[in-house]
């Protein structure tokens, strides 16, 4: 065990490192330089801004059908107003592909996707028709975006979603594509790394101190979005990847940052905690709306779930 922590704590040290490894097509890693920290002053704040975050809840699951639970929720500031809205996701497994449709119905929730398609495979394996329903959840997100996006028009609106600015997806892309410069994309989470193998977040933490905007930390000719990293509270230990076009990172910076002063998460703006938890599906929900289902479905149907996996008895 002591030769481990020590492995470890080599894995640890923080090596220099001047590059920026970012994967995804259309973007080339920058260099790591002082330079990239903005100096953000007096910039101009947006009147309204709409945090945006969604749930999902696998109720039902073979190799045939899929049914989950979406919901997703928007917060207004600084109005303080939320919306929340729900729906069920039937996916279907015919002839090598998924069919996806809801209820109630969603354009955006109308559409298939191959078994096979390259967008989705991990290696040598398919896409599982679990990973389908995540899929209609992330569209369900955009849609919500899309169809309140007149709100940006003006320029004195702006929508946070929680979660990166990337697609994976050709009808994901066509969404974010439409969207206005004024939508944004803040992660919790990044994998962009240096070349050295460390966190980009954890390596600016190390060269400025206090709060902080960095970037771009990585180049594209088409996208109007780019990747930043912003540390929104000086006490804060944490900072965050934030996909914004670049004309209009500091008014974004400004306006999240008046909201990062809770201590419940210091440094994260409230209202995506707060839309974090007005989407989210608890287990006990899932647990009521599983079994309203499995009230509902013919026993032959739901049979299906406890032929292919047991786990659940070792959970109760």
């Amino acid at each position: 065990m002591k030769d481990m922590i020590e492995a470890i704590k080599d894995v640890e040290k923080l090596v220099p490192s001047s590059s920026i490894v970012y994967n995804h097509p259309g973007f080339k890693g920058g260099e790591i330089s002082f330079k990239r920290f903005l100096d953000v002053q007096n910039s101009k704040k947006y009147e309204q801004v709409l945090f945006v975050d969604g749930g999902q809840a696998l109720l039902f699951e073979s190799p045939q059908v899929c049914i989950a639970f979406l919901r997703r929720a928007c917060a207004t500031y600084p109005q303080k107003k939320s919306v929340i809205n729900e729906c069920y996701v039937l996916v279907q497994f015919r002839q090598g592909k998924y069919y996806v449709s809801s209820m109630p119905e969603h354009d955006c929730l109308t559409f298939n996707i191959s078994e096979d398609s390259p967008d989705f495979r991990k290696g040598n394996n398919n896409i599982e028709i679990g990973e389908v329903a995540s899929i209609a959840r992330r569209l369900f997100e955009l849609d919500f975006v899309q169809s309140n996006d007149g709100f940006t028009d003006e320029g004195g609106c702006c929508v946070v979603l929680d979660g990166s600015l990337e697609s994976r997806w050709y009808k994901e892309k066509e969404i974010l594509d439409k969207l206005s410069v004024h939508v944004v994309g803040l992660s919790k989470t990044s994998n962009i790394r240096t070349s050295s193998g460390h966190p980009v977040g954890q390596m600016l933490n190390s060269m400025q101190k206090g709060d902080y905007l960095y970037g771009p930390v990585a180049e594209a000719e088409t996208s109007f979005w780019k990747p930043f990293f912003a540390k929104l509270h000086p006490k804060s230990k944490h900072s965050f990847r934030l996909d914004c076009s670049p004309e209009l990172v500091e008014q974004v910076y400004s306006s999240l940052k008046e909201h990062c002063n809770d201590p419940y998460f210091l440094g994260y703006p409230y209202p995506l905690v707060l839309v974090d938890k007005l989407a989210r599906v608890s287990n006990n929900e899932k647990m009521m709306l599983k079994t309203k289902l499995e009230a509902l479905l013919p026993k032959s149907i739901y049979d299906q779930v406890f032929s292919l996996d047991a786990h659940e008895n070792l959970d109760r």
